[in-house]
C-alpha cells in the first residue's frame, strides 16, 4: 500500500516539505526523509499541485511513471474540494494493486443510501469507515498517466455525485422540519 498526498496549494506542500531533510533530486522527484528515518518521494508541478507518495519502499515503477507527468484531473479537485464551505487543500489517497480510496481525511459526513448509491454507480464506491465516508475505486495496475487520470476523474465525479446528495439531503431535512413547524 502506498499512501499519496495531493497538495493543491503548493504553498502548504513547501512548508510540509520544510519539515524533511531533502536526500536527492533526479528526473524531477525530490528523495525526502523524516525524522522517524521513513524516506518518501515528492515531486511540485509549477504552481498547480504537489504530490508526496510513501513509504519509499512500496513504490512501484508504474506509480512513479504514472505520476511523474502532470496528471490534469487533478486540477478538477480543485472545484470540489478546495472552496470556502468545505476547505481541503489536500487530499490523502492509499493505493494498492487492485484499488485507490480517500481517507478519512477528507471528513465527509455520512449521508443516507449508500447501498442504493453504490447499487446505481459502478465506478466508485462510498464505503463507511467508523464515522466517516471513504470513496474507493477499483483499479487495474500497471497504472499509466492516461489511467491514472482517468481514476482521478472518478474520483472527482464521487466526490461532486456526494456533495449534490450531501446538500439535497439536508435541503430535505430543513424543509420537512419548516413544514412540520408551520402545521
Amino acid at each position: 500500500m502506498v499512501n499519496v498526498e495531493i497538495y493543491l496549494n503548493t504553498k502548504s506542500f513547501r512548508q510540509e516539505l520544510s519539515k524533511f531533510i531533502i536526500e536527492d533530486e533526479k528526473d524531477g522527484w525530490i528523495l525526502a526523509r523524516d525524522m522517524s528515518n521513513e524516506t518518501y518521494l515528492a515531486r511540485e508541478f509549477k504552481e498547480n499541485y504537489a504530490i508526496l507518495l510513501y513509504p519509499r519502499e512500496n513504490i512501484e515503477e508504474d506509480l512513479i511513471r504514472s505520476f511523474s507527468n502532470e496528471v490534469p484531473a487533478i486540477l478538477k479537485l480543485k472545484e470540489v474540494i478546495y472552496l470556502p464551505e468545505r476547505w481541503n487543500d489536500r487530499i490523502d489517497l492509499k493505493i494498492d494493486q487492485s484499488k485507490l480510496e480517500t481517507t478519512s481525511s477528507l471528513n465527509l459526513d455520512c449521508i443516507t443510501g449508500l447501498d442504493l448509491i453504490n447499487s446505481l454507480v459502478k465506478e466508485f464506491r462510498f464505503k463507511q469507515v467508523e464515522d466517516v465516508i471513504v470513496i474507493e475505486l477499483e483499479i487495474k495496475r500497471p497504472l499509466s498517466n492516461d489511467l491514472l487520470n482517468h481514476y482521478i476523474i472518478n474520483l472527482y465525479n464521487a466526490l461532486k455525485i456526494y456533495y449534490k446528495i450531501k446538500k439535497a439531503q439536508e435541503e430535505i431535512i430543513t424543509k420537512l422540519i419548516l413544514d412540520y413547524k408551520s402545521d
